[in-house]
């Protein structure tokens, strides 16, 4: 008889005060488990460890994580790569800490499900979180690393361009016309 041997990681969302919050925690919980493609493999990840803010301030790199919010949603691997070269190289040139890094790319994963429900206002979370968690997991490339973003980046811009063919075919069944911008546009007006 062969064992398989599986590794657990525990993901412990924020502490709250009463049961009745605990809603509150396990959403923090979900959004570990996206995080934690971005982080050194562990056994157990606490809310309160992965997503604290020092009080010296953070340094958001706000003009190229917009520059590769928009290259993603355009879906152009070519800009996205250059996208993301400059966002690394800004944040090594500004000499950032951990803490600094993990904020810009946990700002720019909330900003990726911002844009998957802007592209369909039926898409489920979860599935982004699900999308999110899975590519990171993929192996061959160090989590977090420019490579490791890049790759992620390019398939978040195809998956994007997945939900917005769905938009266009839905607005197609129910007999709008138009050029599939047009009914992006007004679907999303």
């Amino acid at each position: 008889m062969i064992i398989h041997k599986k590794n657990i990681v525990m993901l412990v969302g924020r502490k709250v005060s009463d049961i009745s919050k605990i809603a509150r925690s396990y959403g923090n919980a979900c959004m570990l488990r996206s995080f934690q493609g971005f982080r050194i493999v562990k056994s157990i990840y606490y809310y309160e460890d992965e997503v604290k803010i020092s009080a010296d301030g953070i340094v958001l790199c706000k003009d190229s994580l917009d520059k590769l919010l928009r290259t993603v949603e355009q879906n152009n691997h070519l800009e996205i790569r250059n996208a993301v070269a400059k966002f690394y190289d800004e944040m090594s040139s500004m000499g950032m800490n951990g803490e600094s890094m993990n904020l810009n790319i946990n700002y720019l994963l909330f900003q990726f499900i911002h844009l998957a429900s802007e592209q369909d206002d039926n898409v489920n979370q979860q599935e982004i979180l699900r999308l999110i968690s899975e590519s990171s997991f993929k192996t061959g490339i160090e989590r977090g690393s420019r490579a490791h973003m890049t790759r992620f980046c390019c398939e978040y811009g195809d998956y994007l361009s997945q939900l917005r063919k769905k938009c266009v075919k839905r607005c197609d069944r129910h007999g709008r016309k138009g050029s599939k911008r047009q009914l992006c546009h007004e679907h999303h007006a």
